[in-house]
């Protein structure tokens, strides 16, 4: 049985617990064992998905945009965890460059085909005054 760590942010006037529960539903109509968060900050994204990952969960599945995708992806650098994206951000650049459906049922579902790719992480660090570090996570594609 797949075990999946559904997790996202709350955002003022969001209705993000809704699409949790929609993603939720459909997994569990694959039979597969879901576990879920909404967290209130940020940093817990990393927390939480750190913690599901040393518990064994086989899939991560992060609702939101861009900027929780970066907040939950190094944590599954060097894992054989996959990552699910619910595309619900502003821009959603990955989700688009990856052709992940906008409407979550329909994400949930490519989830659940089992379809895995593999997706660039790099981090960036800039030294000075004080050392920094940036993660960005990428798919781009090449004009045909």
């Amino acid at each position: 049985m797949t075990r999946a760590f559904v997790i996202a942010r709350q955002r003022k006037g969001g209705k993000v617990r809704t699409v949790v529960n929609e993603v939720r539903r459909a997994l569990q109509a694959a039979s597969w064992k879901v576990d879920w968060v909404v967290v209130k900050r940020k940093r817990d994204l990393t927390r939480k998905t750190v913690r599901a990952v040393k518990k064994g969960c086989d899939v991560v599945v992060i609702v939101g945009g861009d900027g929780a995708v970066l907040q939950v992806a190094p944590s599954l650098a060097k894992t054989k965890v996959a990552l699910g994206i619910i595309p619900t951000g502003t821009g959603n650049q990955l989700a688009g460059n990856l052709h992940i459906p906008p409407d979550a049922g329909d994400a949930a579902r490519m989830i659940v085909s089992g379809r895995r790719r593999q997706i660039d992480l790099g981090r960036v660090s800039i030294e000075g005054g004080h050392t920094t570090s940036r993660w960005r996570a990428e798919s781009g594609s090449t004009p045909t």
